[in-house]
């Protein structure tokens, strides 16, 4: 059992441009992600989300920018501290997040490449109605 007192994230730079987060030129130096392509935000109004790279070390990650209230902030913050606590083979994985100066945060997640719960459902049930096998059960 995990001992949450002892778990610490790191505390957030500065809020800072998107464009110094994002970069749409893969030859530029600025940015700490380069855009791939721009992608379904997930039903999330008020967001947009991309695939992108990120520079450092080349990892195909997803990003999803949400636009927040200042007062949203204590809330935004405990949360992304759980995603980063969180490691399980079921759940996409908390990279990290930044605030930007236009009161919005971008929040960086492991790439699920297989797509998403309702296109995995939707692909079985035109298969026949095929249940997932039992090395997919979550528990």
């Amino acid at each position: 059992m995990a001992n949450w007192e002892s778990l610490t994230v790191p505390a957030a730079p500065e809020p800072m441009s998107l464009d110094e987060i994002l970069s749409r030129d893969p030859f530029g130096t600025d940015g700490l992600y380069e855009v791939e392509k721009e992608v379904p935000s997930g039903g999330y109004p008020f967001s947009k989300a991309w695939l992108v790279r990120r520079k450092s070390d080349a990892k195909l990650l997803f990003a999803r920018l949400h636009k927040w209230e200042p007062e949203w902030l204590q809330e935004v913050e405990a949360q992304s501290q759980s995603l980063a606590c969180c490691r399980h083979f079921a759940v996409v994985r908390y990279e990290e997040s930044f605030e930007t100066t236009a009161s919005e945060v971008l929040i960086t997640m492991e790439h699920a490449g297989g797509g998403n719960l309702r296109t995995r459902i939707r692909s079985r049930s035109a298969e026949d109605f095929r249940y997932f096998d039992e090395e997919h059960d979550v528990g």
